[in-house]
């Protein structure tokens, strides 16, 4: 089962440029596998595995799982948006409109990262993430609703 946690980490300077040096990477991945993805329709996570993972984790210097869980963010946004698509042209056809297509998906350089136990573990006040200079150790706290600092 997934769950969704927000925490804020407290990291020094040098911390805060690891991770966002990671998160860069991870994303850059992302973009770099996108366009294969679109262009030969393979949206799911093994086919795209199968067909990019050498190359991915070759070029980006990312971990084995990191590069798995680039790929499958990869995927997975192109499944959704599909989904999403297709039931908005349900109602677009239904009020004789144009219908979307889908269309080639970019990620955002300091878009999310999508972590899993092999690349971070939470401790009750510490974190361990991957970067690419190796795990980090960071004190951490729960997030509140309404506080919008970043890392």
């Amino acid at each position: 089962m997934q769950s969704v946690t927000k925490l804020r980490l407290f990291a020094s300077p040098d911390e805060r440029r690891l991770l966002f040096a990671t998160m860069e990477r991870y994303n850059a991945a992302c973009n770099a596998a996108s366009p294969v993805a679109f262009s030969e329709g393979q949206f799911s996570d093994r086919g795209l595995q199968a067909r990019l993972y050498h190359r991915i984790r070759g070029t980006f210097g990312l971990s084995a799982q990191m590069t798995i869980l680039a790929l499958r963010k990869v995927a997975g946004s192109y499944r959704s948006t599909r989904e999403a698509i297709k039931e908005q042209n349900k109602m677009l056809a239904a009020l004789g409109k144009l219908l979307k297509s889908l269309t080639e998906i970019s990620f955002r350089e300091h878009g999310a990262i999508c972590y899993d136990a092999r690349v971070l573990s939470l401790g009750r006040n510490r974190v361990s993430i991957w970067t690419l200079d190796g795990r980090i150790n960071l004190r951490c706290s729960r997030r509140s609703s309404n506080d919008k600092s970043p890392v």
